[in-house]
C-alpha cells in the first residue's frame, strides 16, 4: 500500500511540475508576444492570473490524490 501512495505521490508530482512548465512557458510568451506594449501592472495582472490558475490546479491535482490514497486505503482495509 505504502508503494502505491509513493508511486501516486511522484507521478503526481512529476505531472505538476511539467504542468508548471508548460505554464510558466505560456507566461513567457505572453510576455514576449505583448513585446512591451502593456503595462507593467498589466503584465503582472496576467502573472498573477496565471499563478492563481496554477495553484488552483495543484490544489485539484492534490485533493485528487489524497482522495485516490484515501480510497485505496478504505479498499484495502474493507
Amino acid at each position: 500500500m505504502d508503494s502505491r501512495k509513493n508511486s501516486l505521490e511522484i507521478e503526481l508530482n512529476e505531472s505538476l511540475r511539467r504542468r508548471r512548465g508548460e505554464l510558466q512557458a505560456k507566461i513567457e510568451t505572453l510576455g514576449e508576444a505583448e513585446n512591451g506594449e502593456a503595462s507593467a501592472a498589466d503584465d503582472l495582472d496576467s502573472r498573477v492570473r496565471e499563478l492563481r490558475a496554477l495553484n488552483s490546479s495543484i490544489q485539484t491535482l492534490t485533493k485528487k490524490s489524497q482522495g485516490e490514497t484515501s480510497s485505496s486505503f478504505s479498499h484495502a482495509f474493507a
